[in-house]
């Protein structure tokens, strides 16, 4: 074959890839949309499907790269948090403001999104979707502070989540706190000597904390109220746990009263709360931040400092 015929053959290879291709278009155009849609999949089905894997390959890329260059200061979980669209937020930005703002690679996490039910069998999708997030985020170390009504707080502690505060509290603040009636203390969570897991104990009740049979009985009546969906009033009733403030022998503080009078009060959180306790989680590497934390709510002068007990 000379040059001027394979130079014909190829120029004619091109005309009849032209012409499909206009006829390929013009059958396109003449489909519906659904007809469209599978004539696409049909046909491309590969091409989208790497393009898709393209997309997502990229986006985890860039989304690990941000993880590496981000530094995480604080993450508080605000348990039990009733409100539909709580100023968490604004309390963040305030929060970020009183320490001296943040770095673009520092990340500050203010959690409202896990309701915890001690009373409950634990087979919900709420109950198992709070619990997996809660143990997976403490198993990493990620989750440094919980904000909750004292029955919950009591909950946590049972669980051996939560840290012993006398060893990130001053003596000055454990006694002028402890005066004040706004200390949490317990005794440390029993484990088994052998295993060294936790003694299952009995879930906290109102009556356990020193309430008459009246009041755990109106307790648990409004707390069923409120998982019905009642209104304000009623949650108001709710869950009015007293936890002991009285040191002891074998007693450790484990959480602080952060009074809704004080500055957490100034947020629509707690609203329907009298009481709202704060305590740092065990395993996490971030107390300082933590404990920063806990004195901008307890309106301290310096909030961003931490001297050791």
């Amino acid at each position: 074959m000379t040059e001027e015929e394979k130079k014909h053959q190829k120029e004619l290879w091109k005309q009849d890839r032209i012409r499909e291709r206009r006829e390929e278009w013009e059958k396109i155009r003449s489909m519906g949309t659904g007809a469209k849609l599978q004539y696409f999949w049909d046909y491309y089905k590969i091409v989208l499907v790497f393009a898709a894997a393209l997309i997502l390959v990229l986006y985890l890329a860039v989304t690990m790269i941000q993880g590496f260059r981000m530094h995480a200061l604080l993450y508080a979980c605000f348990l039990n948090v009733e409100e539909l669209d709580p100023d968490t937020e604004t309390l963040l930005a305030d929060y970020v403001e009183a320490r001296g703002g943040k770095k673009k690679t520092e990340q500050i996490v203010f959690d409202s999104s896990v309701f915890i039910d001690p009373d409950s069998t634990g087979t919900t999708q709420q109950d198992v979707a709070a619990a997996i997030k809660i143990t997976s985020y403490t198993g990493a170390g990620a989750l440094d502070v919980f904000l909750a009504p004292p029955y919950v707080t009591a909950y946590e502690q049972e669980s051996g989540m939560l840290m012993n505060l006398e060893d990130v509290l001053t003596k000055e603040e454990i006694k002028r706190l402890g005066d004040a009636g706004f200390l949490y203390y317990a005794s440390e969570p029993e484990t088994d000597r052998v295993t060294g897991e936790l003694v299952q104990t009995e879930k906290p009740s109102v009556e356990s904390a020193g309430a008459g049979k009246d009041e755990t009985a109106q307790a648990k009546a409004a707390a069923d109220d409120v998982r019905a969906g009642a209104g304000k009033e009623e949650t108001a009733q709710t869950k009015e746990y007293t936890l002991n403030t009285r040191a002891g022998d074998g007693m450790h503080i484990y959480a602080v009263r952060i009074d809704p009078a004080g500055v957490i009060g100034r947020y629509d959180i707690y609203a329907d709360h009298s009481q709202v306790w704060f305590s740092i989680i065990g395993n996490t590497p971030r107390s300082e931040e933590a404990v920063r934390f806990l004195h901008f709510l307890l309106a301290e002068e310096e909030p961003g400092t931490q001297t050791g007990s």
